[in-house]
């Protein structure tokens, strides 16, 4: 057992229900085994770290009400066990609070959308993404146009964050799309996220039409809603630390608490490319476990990878 652990082992469940106002009916020992694999695997610096806690957060299972410079968690069977123990905790509605710092040269192909509201209601995910979707259709085109080595077809693994932001104190609709198929570097990521910006400004230029439509639906519940700000690049920028699937984001100082807006698997949806492409779901969330959706829709890379072949096009 690590340092610091044996007088709060036996009070876990009222620990949580204090920091996070929530009632659980959990294994303590359940519990306490998440807690001493993330106390195993503290970092010794916030540069040596693989992991981050977001905001730093003092969430339930750290020492002394302060959370370590982040965790440092290498190798097949540790990151399995982190996909699990992340997995349990998100299925008892205690969601974390972790962030995975990006791998060079390359990552996972990641895209997030985000679209503000009242503070009432959001624009509905499944309007903005789904497989009648025009903007689906449009992103989806894109990515396989700039990844053609994709013999045929493309998945896409759908998470859904919608909820009110406590910083702006409006709802919003945050959805993250993982391509797991695609590996990319951050000066690509910009560059086909610009791509798909300029291909979304170029559809509604012309009058009329189901991209024209949703973006009035957009600047309807939100006037700061444009496709500049739908695709958002923030996620690229030099920081390299993004929200992990299935956790929690925290808002900053000095509000510093979970928003209660995980990142909750929706479903792979699969574009198969031909004469015409054609867009389906391939599963949804209750075909697969918590950890296999934490599996799929992690980013970072070990071992020796190389970037997935691209040809970009001329913007139009």
């Amino acid at each position: 057992m690590a340092p610091g652990m044996e007088d709060e082992t036996d009070g876990l469940l009222q620990l949580i229900s204090d920091i996070r106002g929530v009632s659980l009916q959990a294994d303590p020992a359940a519990l306490n085994e998440v807690r001493a694999f993330l106390l195993r695997h503290e970092a010794e610096s916030a540069k040596s770290a693989t992991h981050t806690v977001l905001e730093n957060y003092p969430d339930w299972w750290v020492r002394r009400r302060r959370a370590p410079p982040g965790l440092s968690i290498e190798g097949a069977e540790a990151l399995e066990e982190l996909n699990r123990h992340v997995g349990f905790m998100h299925s008892l509605g205690v969601p974390m609070t972790l962030a995975e710092r990006r791998t060079t040269p390359c990552f996972r192909f990641f895209q997030d959308l985000e679209a503000w509201g009242s503070r009432e209601a959001a624009p509905l995910a499944a309007s903005l993404f789904s497989p009648d979707s025009a903007l689906t259709r449009l992103i989806g085109a894109v990515v396989g146009e700039v990844f053609p080595s994709h013999g045929g077809f493309l998945d896409v693994a759908v998470y859904n964050a919608t909820g009110l932001s406590q910083t702006k104190g409006v709802r919003k609709t945050s959805l993250r799309l993982v391509w797991p198929g695609i590996l990319i570097d951050a000066d690509r990521a910009v560059r086909v996220r610009d791509l798909v910006v300029s291909r979304l400004v170029a559809a509604t230029s012309a009058e009329g039409g189901a991209l024209a439509d949703m973006e009035a639906e957009l600047k309807k519940a939100n006037g700061s809603n444009t496709w500049h700000s739908l695709v958002s690049d923030a996620a690229y920028s030099s920081r390299s630390v993004v929200r992990m699937p299935l956790c929690d984001r925290v808002a900053p100082l000095p509000l510093r608490g979970p928003e209660k807006r995980p990142l909750n698997p929706v479903g792979v949806m699969r574009y198969s490319y031909g004469d015409k492409m054609k867009v389906e779901w391939l599963c949804k969330e209750a075909d697969l476990d918590p950890a296999e959706w934490m599996k799929i829709g992690c980013l970072r890379q070990e071992g020796e990878v190389q970037l997935t072949d691209w040809s970009m096009p001329a913007y139009r």
